[in-house]
């Protein structure tokens, strides 16, 4: 499968435990912000773990449009 990214794309690899405590409105509203990608790791982590967050929580944010590190 391949997918054209845009600059403003970010695109998120996670386990199930963090996709198993959020909703895709969650995703959206989070990935969606003004923020910089590390506040929304921040953000998507704390929400995962304020729901029981018993599973490990592994994910990797890409944003292709941005220029830090």
């Amino acid at each position: 499968m391949q997918h054209e990214l845009s600059d403003t794309d970010t695109v998120i690899l996670c386990s199930d435990g963090l996709s198993d405590k959020l909703s895709n409105d969650d995703f959206d509203v989070v990935l969606n912000q003004d923020n910089r990608l590390e506040d929304k790791a921040d953000q998507l982590l704390q929400l995962a773990l304020d729901r029981g967050g018993e599973d490990n929580i592994t994910f990797i944010l890409i944003d292709k449009g941005a220029n830090e590190l």
